[in-house]
């Protein structure tokens, strides 16, 4: 913009291409192949015609010296055509960009405005024949799709371009507009709170105990979560207040069904650091915090104040990964190289497994989740699932083997 501002010919020239890529990719996709076919066409009737007395004076190439002639200037105008006319040039305009810019900008803005009429003859013409289906066609229909730009992020953080650390966090962003907030909850068996009716040296106690700034404040039963408390509010308003529910502040409300990137635009526009999950009844189903949102981001953020050990997600040596129940499968698959596939009501290893056999699994049990893969059942807490291990290309051995 910089240099658009200083009114650069080159730079404006690029400025107009960018800002109409359709007209932009229909000079280059009609421009190759109009190239591609005048090449080919030369080719066929001049180079091969010149070509075929050399192979004829070859006595045990005289009987096929046409069909060499044909054949060796296809693959010469074929690797020409790829190397000089795509690999190259793309590379350079990488490497190069400002030089590159300068030098192909302003004929490319000429070509695409003498092509203008042939582009919407194509276009004309197209589109008279998809109007029977219903559609039309569009010249930047081809654009990357997530999965490709995820790709070409993870290619340039390998070879040193991007940042490894950056090319992390443009992966997970990719991803992150999958999410929904039962994806990235907290279920609430693992949420701490309080009751209502909680004195405040009872609430300096449960907060002294716990890592988290902020308590959860509930009624009659753990159900209704009615809102939550600060640590702040206790110090600065413990003169004016009896109880927790004297310093309740009101929670924000979302389904479980509510996408990821929608709450944490909304967190920030409402200024708030958490909200409340609830089911299709209603029912409180789970927790989600601004720093659950940004973990999607960044990976694993830890506080000073909870001490929790680093779970690593990996293979040993063995080929086998121990790992909680609750470690979502997106992060299994991320880092194992795994495609576990995600259900209706569950998004973590322990839902899979009890979703796999349809019942609550007890410890020691074994459960193949793919031809390749089994989980093995460690620990269980009532029905939840604790602790797993996972391993993969094992054998099983035959007793009737000799």
């Amino acid at each position: 913009m910089e240099l658009v501002e200083r009114k650069i010919h080159w730079a404006r020239s690029a400025q107009a291409l960018r800002e109409n890529p359709e007209r932009f990719l229909a000079t280059v996709q009609v421009g190759i192949t109009v190239i591609g076919t005048a090449t080919g066409a030369f080719g066929g009737s001049t180079l091969a015609i010149h070509l075929i007395p050399f192979f004829q004076s070859i006595p045990w190439l005289k009987p096929y010296a046409e069909e060499v002639a044909v054949g060796l200037v296809v693959a010469s105008i074929s690797y020409l055509s790829i190397v000089v006319g795509e690999l190259v040039p793309k590379s350079l305009a990488m490497r190069i960009p400002m030089i590159y810019g300068r030098v192909v900008a302003t004929p490319l803005l000429w070509v695409s405005r003498i092509s203008s009429p042939a582009v919407r003859l194509l276009a004309a013409s197209s589109n008279l024949l998809l109007k029977v289906f219903g559609d039309r066609t569009s010249f930047t229909e081809a654009r990357l799709s997530a999965e490709e730009i995820r790709y070409i992020v993870e290619d340039a953080a390998k070879v040193g371009s991007l940042h490894p650390g950056a090319g992390s966090i443009a992966s997970r962003a990719l991803e992150f507009s999958d999410l929904t907030v039962m994806d990235v909850m907290v279920p609430r068996h693992l949420v701490i709170s309080v009751p209502a009716e909680a004195s405040l040296e009872a609430l300096s106690v449960q907060l002294a105990r716990t890592p988290f700034s902020r308590l959860l404040i509930h009624g009659s039963s753990k159900d209704e979560m009615l809102g939550y408390l600060a640590a702040k509010d206790l110090v600065l308003r413990a003169k004016t207040a009896a109880c927790a529910m004297d310093l309740l502040r009101k929670p924000i409300y979302v389904p479980e069904s509510l996408q990821a990137i929608r709450l944490l635009k909304r967190l920030q526009l409402e200024r708030q650091q958490m909200a409340f999950v609830v089911d299709e009844q209603g029912t409180f189903a789970g927790l989600v915090t601004m720093e659950d949102l940004l973990e999607e981001l960044v990976g694993d953020i830890f506080s000073e104040f909870r001490e929790e050990a680093i779970q690593e997600i990996r293979w040993a040596e063995d080929g086998t990964a121990v790992l909680p129940g609750l470690t979502p499968l997106r992060e299994i698959n991320r880092h194992l190289g795994l495609d576990l596939k995600d259900g209706p009501t569950w998004t973590t290893l322990g839902g899979l497994c009890l979703s796999t056999v349809g019942h609550v699994p007890v410890p020691g049990e074994i459960i193949t989740l793919t031809e390749d893969l089994k989980a093995e059942i460690s620990l269980t807490h009532g029905p939840r699932i604790v602790t797993v291990k996972l391993q993969r290309r094992w054998r099983t051995t035959d007793s009737s083997a000799t």
